[in-house]
């Protein structure tokens, strides 16, 4: 994979996505693409009048608190809507699961476990207390989540480059219970 940058467009091309690179676009290594990257998500500039871009630092003009804590809700929404994807299916999942462990793990342990058991390599037993531990993590993180969502009001009491350091460490953690795999 290789990245090119065209002076005066604000876009990076990847040869293995694009399928024609513009002429006059020159490549850049995989380590300078991602400063640049990791420069944009420090809410630093790029500036593509010069090639290869530059980072230039911000203007002392930071995002309003109403933008920030909606870059909050909008990246706690996002999670939200990963894991209420299959809602249905993991509810479905964790009743089995609940159900043949309160019947002492005997009897048919039913599709719902089954097709986790085998898919995991586990017995019915290990897929059960696996699915009702996911489960009940995954409600635990969702109320991690909503704390972290309405500590987003932490940043009505601080200013400028405080604020954005608030918000990047409360936007760090949110990332970080949404980067754990759910069931």
């Amino acid at each position: 994979m290789s990245i090119f940058v065209v002076k005066g467009e604000r876009t990076f091309y990847n040869d293995d996505v694009h399928k024609r690179i513009p002429s006059g676009a020159i490549k850049i290594s995989q380590e300078f693409y991602e400063k640049l990257l990791q420069a944009q998500s420090e809410y630093k500039t790029l500036d593509f009048s010069v090639c290869p871009p530059e980072i230039l630092e911000r203007d002392a003009e930071w995002p309003s608190v109403a933008d920030l804590q909606a870059f909050i809700d909008d990246q706690v929404a996002s999670i939200y809507a990963n894991w209420s994807r299959f809602e249905k299916e993991h509810l479905s999942r964790e009743n089995a699961a609940r159900q043949y462990k309160d019947a002492g793990y005997q009897g048919d342990a039913g599709i719902w476990i089954k097709s986790y058991a085998d898919s995991a390599g586990l017995t019915c037993t290990e897929a059960a207390d696996l699915i009702i531990q996911q489960a009940e993590q995954q409600r635990l993180d969702q109320e991690a989540l909503a704390v972290l969502r309405m500590r987003k009001h932490e940043l009505d009491i601080v200013d400028g480059a405080a604020r954005f350091e608030r918000y990047q460490l409360l936007a760090e953690e949110i990332a970080q219970i949404g980067s754990v795999d759910s069931y």
